[in-house]
């Protein structure tokens, strides 16, 4: 579970090969995230009347620090989501949303090993045991 944690080798941001790699993925994630917050937010009451999202520099700096923790981390893109739609349509407008959503999935973290308990064929429909 823990086998990329702080693999992340940085001497390859170095190679000139692999810049337009680098320039495609931060777009992508970049405007992806950006996308995202407007899709966001337009189902609530924080857009101003000109359409403007009242403090997007301080959203979009905690998105670029959770991608980078969790790049770090050894997991993908941490912070905006689509599925947060639903949580705004609930009511969820503040960061408590978050922030106890956040707290469930750490709480079950010790639940990992559950997983193991799943058999193979139940989840991927192919049996590939001893013969």
């Amino acid at each position: 579970m823990f086998s990329a944690l702080f693999k992340l080798d940085i001497g390859v941001i170095f190679n000139l090969k692999i810049l337009s790699v680098i320039l495609v993925l931060f777009l992508i994630d970049f405007y992806g995230s950006i996308a995202k917050f407007i899709g966001l937010t337009r189902r609530t009451s924080i857009v101003d009347e000109k359409g403007n999202i009242p403090r997007m520099k301080e959203a979009m700096l905690v998105d670029s620090s959770a991608n980078s923790i969790g790049a770090v981390l050894g997991t993908t893109s941490q912070i905006t989501y689509v599925e947060s739609a639903v949580g705004i349509a609930e009511g969820g407008r503040t960061g408590l949303t978050a922030v106890v959503s956040a707290l469930l999935m750490f709480a079950f973290i010790i639940l990992t090993p559950l997983i193991n308990l799943v058999p193979l064929i139940a989840t991927t429909g192919r049996y590939f045991g001893l013969e």
